[in-house]
């Protein structure tokens, strides 16, 4: 099987969800694409759904806003994109046309300029260790709270490889690293009545000493380049 879902809770009317979906381009014998929804509202923030496979972005991108409105009909759960690659930008059009609009935010870097700015999503390079011992936090204090077979056995087989043409030639690691945001991010969501998320540790952050307060959402939704802003 090329794709395949796992669905492990259902929707528990009154919690708030979380997801993360890191996009591909759906080519056969390529990077496969995933999507992980977690329960804010649980203790530990269990898994509740997965999916990992073959699927072009727009399709995985309209997919994932499916799964946020079935776990959060009334409250739009939280969406989280992995921005590296470029068909992110196609999964991100297909979660707005099919209506979901409540993302979350990080402070991206342009290795090239030197420029920070806000941001859609996050970027895996500039946060691989960071998600990395994030998961092997929660294993040492006994928070591991994932049911799926799968992930598990891409924890078996990962191992982090330094430089990114060593990455490309190793198993690939999308469950890894929906896995460690998440258990990165959840700390620093607040309670799941928050209005907006805070992601007060980002590696820019450590990087420049400048404090995030607040992630708010875009002014505008009319540029074609919304999902970037430029930091103040």
């Amino acid at each position: 099987s090329m794709a395949a879902w796992e669905l492990h809770t259902p929707r528990i009317p009154g919690h708030s969800y979380y997801l993360n979906v890191d996009s591909a381009m759906g080519l056969v014998g390529r990077d496969p694409g995933g999507i992980h929804v977690y329960d804010r509202s649980d203790s530990d923030g269990a898994m509740v759904a997965r999916f990992k496979g073959i699927l072009e972005p727009y399709a995985l991108g309209w997919l994932a806003a499916i799964m946020a409105k079935r776990y959060s009909p009334e409250d739009p759960a939280y969406a989280d994109l992995e921005m590296n690659h470029r068909s992110a930008p196609i999964a991100l059009r297909a979660m707005r046309d099919f209506g979901h609009n409540n993302f979350c935010f990080d402070m991206h870097e342009d290795r090239r300029t030197g420029q920070i700015s806000e941001r859609i999503g996050w970027m895996t390079e500039q946060n691989r260790g960071l998600f990395v011992g994030a998961i092997q936090t929660a294993m040492l204090q006994g928070r591991f709270p994932v049911p799926s077979l799968g992930v598990v056995d891409t924890l078996k087989s990962f191992r982090y490889l330094e430089t990114k043409e060593k990455r490309a030639e190793g198993p690939q690691d999308e469950d890894v690293i929906l896995l460690g945001r998440w258990l990165y991010f959840q700390p620093m969501m607040g309670a799941p009545t928050a209005p907006v998320p805070t992601f007060r540790e980002s590696i820019i952050e450590q990087l420049t000493g400048r404090r995030i307060a607040d992630i708010r959402e875009p002014e505008s939704r009319e540029d074609p380049n919304w999902y970037e802003r430029p930091a103040i």
